[in-house]
């Protein structure tokens, strides 16, 4: 078995926001659909949690209070074990450069609406990879 061979229900998303708001919407939309999910206030806090219990996909914000989205995906990105997971940015920025930005580092720009959000988020989870344990 690897960890991919779960059911819907077992999948588990972070969500890394500063905003009490959106963690509270996120979770509630996630959950609703059928997630596992777990929040986070900050990068250093999400990436602690991701090396003791890695998800199978996060959103992230890019303005935390820590160190920004970005950095939080390079740290990601450059860790083995942490590589593969995907990563899709929520966030209010339409602007260009953000969105290279967010490719550049190795995540995908997010949606601007929720209907948009569920479906990027099972697209990224269509598409994991398998990766024995």
């Amino acid at each position: 078995m690897n960890r991919f061979d779960v059911t819907a229900e077992e999948r588990k998303i972070f969500v890394v926001d500063d905003e009490e708001v959106n963690l509270k919407l996120f979770n509630d939309i996630l959950i609703r659909s059928g997630y596992t999910v777990e929040s986070f206030f900050s990068g250093g806090t999400a990436l602690k949690a991701c090396e003791t219990s890695p998800p199978d996909l996060i959103l992230l914000d890019i303005n935390l209070p820590d160190m920004n989205g970005y950095q939080v995906c390079n740290v990601l990105k450059s860790n083995n074990r942490l590589k593969d997971i995907p990563v899709i940015f929520i966030s209010g920025f339409s602007d260009i450069k953000e969105k290279v930005e967010a490719f550049r580092c190795g995540g995908y720009n997010g949606p601007h609406n929720l209907n948009q959000l569920l479906r990027d988020t099972t697209s990224a989870k269509a598409s994991f990879k398998f990766i024995p344990e």
